[in-house]
């Protein structure tokens, strides 16, 4: 389960109704669809206009923080900016004065300048994108209009207090109710976020809210793969080595985290991503490989592994041309072994009673 806080904007709340989305929205069937929209790391980069995210600046959806969209900044400059724009709306500006219909959702609680909720509006309805509202935390009900919007739209602002406007985000601001009131055919284009410029944060936002639709960010895993190679040890046929580096796991960019379970068929099983075994008996076995990821995700892999009967050695050293050795036919024939730096020596023992000497 996420951990998620709630970071609203907040302040009194105005009238107006859930906002629904258009079909433009994966997941959402039509006009008057609401619900749950998932984006993960593939669908994010088409869903997302991220054209005004900075050079230092990111938005990313990753392995290590796969439940999140992760929005940082590396430090304080001006190209320190991170933003994404979700498009291709149409929607009633007039509809959707109620602060409840938005908001950026976080996981953990966090801390510093977070970014502004941003709605790109069409002022007069003519198709074209005028300028961007921005609502803030800070700045309660009011939303202030960006900067680059066309002055003919800024002098219909509601309030326009002549300065920077630093108390209320810009020089051009008012709640959404006055917003409408100055452009009451004004429609949402897109709605999106905004980090800097100039800001250093770095923010695991779970969600974004939008009327009646909940836009949640996770990460698709992708299965791991298994594979392995096997190589009798060099001194005893019927030892195995396995290796399964061939194993692996695309969503492990810094550093596998697999983990490997092995079954040698034989009774026995194993762990680790290379390990010997031992067979006490020649034969075929079907060696099976199972390799899972950190989501649970698992892969199989399945091998005929041929081990050989073990080699007869004398001292270590194999026998050529007998199935026996040394020792052995040695006790069969009454002989004693003595060993030297020369080799071996073979006497035969003396009989009881028999009067004769070893030669």
């Amino acid at each position: 389960m996420k951990r998620t806080t709630s970071v609203l904007l907040t302040a009194a709340l105005t009238t107006g109704t859930a906002a629904v989305l258009a079909a433009a929205i994966p997941g959402v069937a039509s006009a008057n669809a609401c619900g749950v929209i998932p984006i993960d790391q593939n669908s994010f980069t088409t869903a997302f206009d991220t054209k005004d995210t900075r050079a230092t600046g990111h938005n990313d959806i990753k392995v290590d923080n796969p439940g999140a969209l992760r929005v940082w900044t590396e430090g304080t400059k001006s190209t320190d900016k991170a933003a994404a724009y979700y498009g291709g709306l149409d929607v009633a500006l007039a509809s959707q004065t109620a602060l409840t219909n938005y908001s950026l959702n976080y996981q953990g609680t966090p801390t510093g300048t977070l970014p502004g909720y941003q709605l790109v509006v069409d002022l007069d309805d003519d198709g074209t994108a005028d300028g961007i509202l921005i609502g803030e935390k800070a700045y309660g009900a009011n939303w202030w209009l960006s900067n680059a919007t066309p002055q003919e739209f800024k002098d219909k602002a509601p309030h326009k207090d002549g300065t920077s406007g630093a108390a209320q985000g810009g020089a051009h601001y008012g709640t959404l109710d006055e917003w409408v009131t100055a452009f009451p055919a004004a429609d949402i284009t897109a709605f999106g976020y905004s980090l800097g410029s100039g800001v250093k944060n770095d923010l695991l936002i779970d969600s974004i809210t939008f009327g009646c639709n909940v836009v949640d960010f996770g990460y698709t895993n992708t299965p791991p793969t298994a594979d392995f190679t096997w190589a009798a040890t060099a001194t005893d046929p019927s030892t195995i080595a396995f290796d399964a580096t061939p194993s692996a796991d695309v969503d492990e960019v810094n550093g596998d985290v697999l983990t490997y379970a092995w079954d040698f068929r034989d009774g026995t099983l194993g762990t680790g991503e290379k390990v010997t075994h031992k067979y006490n008996a020649p034969g075929t076995y079907a060696v099976e490989l199972t390799v899972t990821d950190r989501f649970g995700a698992t892969a199989k892999k399945l091998i005929d592994v041929v081990v050989a009967r073990p080699t007869n050695t004398a001292g270590g050293t194999p026998l050529p041309g007998t199935g026996a050795n040394v020792i052995g036919l040695a006790a069969v024939g009454g002989l004693v072994l003595a060993g030297s730096s020369a080799g071996l020596v073979a006497t035969r023992r003396r009989r009881a009673g028999s009067g004769a000497h070893a030669a």
